[in-house]
């Protein structure tokens, strides 16, 4: 099994990522169309996108397809170690910490609790300040997880060690 490059597997991720941005653009341009609804719509669009790259490849990895879009159109695939076909239960795992490790599951969060309005708009600068902390130590975790995988010879993110999944060529 030949690894992935990482140009492979970003280009992969790009085109993931804008397949799905446009999915839910179109979806929210049907439904809102006021001007307030467009600035939550534009606030919704960030946070959907994450969603969405965490909900399709959950699915699509665990699938005789081995990947999402993207994955299948640069002829790259997820496996397990032994070159098979993962597990829906590897899949969930290499996604969610997917998600933790770019910082996608902070956005969503906010996002989250910003509509439920659970936020209190008196206790701004308290969130503030922990928004900012909590986006710094992310961002850090982001940083320190993508130098890895540049560094890292068999070409693995720590969501794939961890998940004891690699991305090879088709």
């Amino acid at each position: 099994m030949i690894s992935a490059t990482r140009m492979r597997r970003f280009i992969a991720s790009a085109i993931d990522l804008l397949i799905i941005y446009l999915l839910i653009i179109f979806i929210l341009k049907s439904i809102y169309k006021d001007s307030f609804e467009i600035k939550l719509f534009k606030s919704m669009i960030r946070s959907l996108a994450g969603l969405g790259l965490f909900i399709f490849p959950l699915i699509l990895e665990a699938t005789k397809q081995k990947g999402s879009i993207g994955y299948k159109l640069l002829r790259i695939k997820v496996v397990n170690e032994h070159g098979d076909r993962i597990t829906f239960g590897q899949s969930l795992k290499r996604n969610l910490l997917y998600l933790i490790f770019s910082g996608i599951i902070l956005e969503l969060t906010f996002f989250i609790l910003g509509l439920l309005n659970i936020i209190d708009p008196f206790f701004f600068l308290n969130f503030f300040f922990e928004y900012l902390i909590l986006r710094g130590l992310f961002i850090l975790l982001s940083i320190t997880c993508f130098v890895f995988y540049l560094i890292n010879k068999d070409k693995k993110t720590w969501y794939d060690i961890l998940s004891k999944t690699r991305v090879v060529n088709d």
